[in-house]
């Protein structure tokens, strides 16, 4: 993926997380059948679509992506989740705490390779564009937006899935 430019990195990021997303609905679809159909199985994959329509467009804010290469990404992102009920938790702490949590990864030594490859993704620039456009989210259907370690935080999340596993 070092070798790869923006838009190239970005769209084999996008189809590894709408096959991911095809791969848990269906594995819920196929543990819930037996229990017929009394939704029981949930399943919470890292990173979304959602996660892709951010990174690229941070990306093209950034001008690391043409008008062309920007819309294509966007129209992928905005179909596969016309078309695949992916629900999801953004969890989008302010971009100064963001920027703490990494320092301190950074000091254990807990993201080695990842600092080599993604080093420019944890500028505050970078973040503060993810972070932005992360809360632009918030009232998109089947997100749970949290922004961090807030009171009742688990409870939300909770009972965002109880509510999801009942109107199935």
């Amino acid at each position: 993926m070092s070798v790869m430019n923006a838009f190239e990195r970005c769209t084999v990021r996008l189809y590894h997380r709408i096959y991911t997303a095809l791969y848990a609905n269906q594995y819920c679809l196929d543990i819930n059948k037996i229990s017929k159909n009394n939704p029981t199985k949930a399943v919470l994959v890292s990173r979304s679509i959602y996660d892709s329509l951010v990174y690229s467009r941070t990306e093209y804010l950034l001008g690391q992506m043409t008008d062309e290469e920007y819309s294509i990404l966007n129209s992928i992102c905005e179909n596969a989740l016309r078309t695949i009920n992916c629900h999801v938790i953004i969890l989008n702490p302010p971009t100064d705490i963001i920027i703490s949590h990494l320092d301190k990864r950074r000091k254990f030594n807990e993201r080695t390779e990842r600092e080599v490859l993604c080093a420019r993704e944890d500028t505050y620039e970078y973040v503060s564009l993810v972070h932005n456009a992360f809360s632009k989210l918030r009232n998109y259907d089947n997100v749970l937006y949290l922004t961090d370690n807030e009171e009742g935080s688990i409870e939300k999340v909770f009972d965002w899935i109880d509510d999801i596993m009942n109107n199935m």
